[in-house]
């Protein structure tokens, strides 16, 4: 089974918590596993705690790190960076599913990164049953 969770962008970067949206999937099933892609070569899926400070660290970090000039992709449309991003957090995870959860951290959410927003964006949820 696949669905896509939807939802829009407000900002260059943003972290969008997509975990209730995962969970409601989840739910369908006792035990398997779910799998998140982001199809997009701007996105990311991150999973980290949400508190504020530490979703403005993820950002800050990202932007640090990739965000620069003389990238040749620049040339066609001045977003390496949000390619970069993607290539190297990753645009899928898998998460367990025991008992019709999640089985995330007690402090653990699920996210889009956004790093070349604002956009429409999906996430393509697919449930694996054991």
């Amino acid at each position: 089974m696949i669905e896509k969770i939807r939802f829009s962008t407000d900002k260059k970067y943003e972290l969008i918590n997509i975990t209730e949206q995962a969970q409601k999937i989840a739910s369908k099933i006792d035990s398997g596993a779910i799998v998140l892609f982001a199809p997009h070569a701007t996105g990311s899926i991150v999973i980290c705690e949400d508190e504020p400070g530490l979703k403005q660290d993820v950002i800050d970090f990202v932007k640090n790190l990739f965000e620069r000039k003389g990238y040749s992709h620049d040339k066609i449309d001045d977003n390496a960076h949000a390619h970069l991003i993607s290539s190297f957090i990753g645009c899928g995870k898998t998460i367990p599913i025991e008992n019709g959860r999640l089985t995330l951290g007690t402090w653990q959410s699920i996210f889009f990164l956004e790093s070349d927003g604002p956009r429409e964006r999906a996430v393509y949820a697919t449930i694996i049953s054991s």
